[in-house]
């Protein structure tokens, strides 16, 4: 796993890459650390992503885990070091909205009571604009 974290530093921005290393320290490397990446089950990945939803991560959370998990996967696969992915035969959660969040749509009237008001605003707002914007008319 060091190799793939290694690997990806020159094309991280630092903050980036420093969180990637907080993430594999924090919850990938306690489950998977020790082990060998070929003797890794995708059964214990599954169950490591059932973990995650159980104790109550968002499912944004458990996919960013996840994501980084399959990276070091990945790597491995590239260089031969494994013969399969055992990410790839786990289902993880889908992406939501926020609880409770409902879009509203606007309509076509609404949308152009927003665009008058903003032309209105800016009118008055700016002498300069308010100029230009009487010329134009």
């Amino acid at each position: 796993m060091q190799a793939s974290i290694a690997a990806s530093r020159a094309k991280l921005k630092p903050s980036t890459y420093a969180g990637h290393v907080q993430l594999y320290d924090a919850r990938v490397l306690p489950t998977f650390g020790k082990r060998r990446i070929s003797t890794i089950s995708s059964e214990e990945v599954g169950a490591w992503v059932a973990d995650l939803i159980a104790t109550g991560r968002a499912s944004s959370t458990v996919r960013n885990h996840f994501i980084a998990l399959n990276k070091v996967f990945r790597y491995a696969l590239r260089h031969r070091l494994i013969a399969h992915n055992s990410c790839d035969a786990v289902d993880i959660p889908r992406a939501t909205n926020a609880e409770g969040f409902a879009p509203v749509f606007l309509t076509a009237a609404q949308l152009e009571q927003l665009g008058t008001g903003r032309v209105r605003a800016v009118r008055t707002a700016d002498p300069l604009r308010r100029g230009h914007t009487a010329a134009r008319r």
